[in-house]
């Protein structure tokens, strides 16, 4: 019997459900815990949130060095 394929859409709409503050690196640290191969895309990642209406927080943080 073959192995069904995980859908990354579905796998990601599925982690952010149960914790909507997972990052991308996060994202795919579970993928690969799920033994999966590859990983997941900042693309599909950022697109799924944004279907899911989950919004990202931009910033920009400046370091004490710069001149």
């Amino acid at each position: 019997m073959a192995k069904k394929e995980v859908n990354r859409s579905e796998f990601i709409r599925t982690a952010l459900t149960k914790n909507p503050d997972l990052d991308l690196k996060q994202i795919n640290d579970l993928w690969a815990k799920a033994s999966h191969a590859g990983e997941i895309t900042k693309v599909l990642f950022y697109q799924v949130r944004r279907k899911m209406g989950i919004k990202s927080e931009y910033r920009w943080v400046l370091d004490d060095d710069q001149p």
